[in-house]
């Protein structure tokens, strides 16, 4: 598979390597944080969310892209729109087509409660480009979509335990 899918997935490896290793000793499931929560002081906020900003190079074609993907696209004023499905936020800036922006694109994890269901569901939107779902090594299933701006969202869950005979 060849552009900007291929060499994106190929950076991401090394977070899976290191991922893995990461993993080896914990006793924590593959989708709880290996890093707890915690408060370092009584007077500090409790972070509740984050969102990527990802660079848009056409508003109205990611619009279109991403409520083919299910998500609810609102375009604000001033280059910047806001994209939301479930508990997940992705946000756009409107960015120069030729502009050292789209060069460097964006990219998210998405842990999904069934990424068989999310890989059937995104392939048939026919939009972007996702690919074959694989194991990374360390019970989780995933596959990466690229949108038309080079943006990547990998996404993931658990390896399903066969259910005993």
């Amino acid at each position: 598979m060849e552009g900007p899918l291929r060499r994106t997935i190929e950076q991401h490896r090394t977070h899976d390597r290191q991922y893995r290793e990461h993993q080896a000793g914990t006793d924590q499931g593959p989708q709880e944080s290996a890093h707890r929560s915690t408060v370092a002081s009584a007077g500090m906020a409790t972070l509740q969310s984050a969102a990527p900003i990802f660079p848009t190079a056409d508003m109205d074609a990611m619009r279109a892209h991403y409520e083919a993907l299910g998500f609810q696209v609102q375009v604000h004023h001033g280059g910047y729109a806001t994209a939301a499905r479930d508990a997940v936020r992705i946000h756009f800036r409107h960015v120069s087509e030729d502009g050292d922006e789209m060069r460097m694109p964006g990219a998210a994890y998405l842990a999904a409660d069934d990424a068989d269901a999310l890989h059937a569901e995104w392939r048939r939107a026919g939009v972007g480009e996702t690919t074959d779902l694989f194991d990374p090594g360390f019970a989780v299933w995933e596959a990466a979509h690229t949108d038309p701006d080079g943006n990547l969202l990998r996404f993931g869950s658990p390896v399903k335990k066969a259910e005993p005979a």
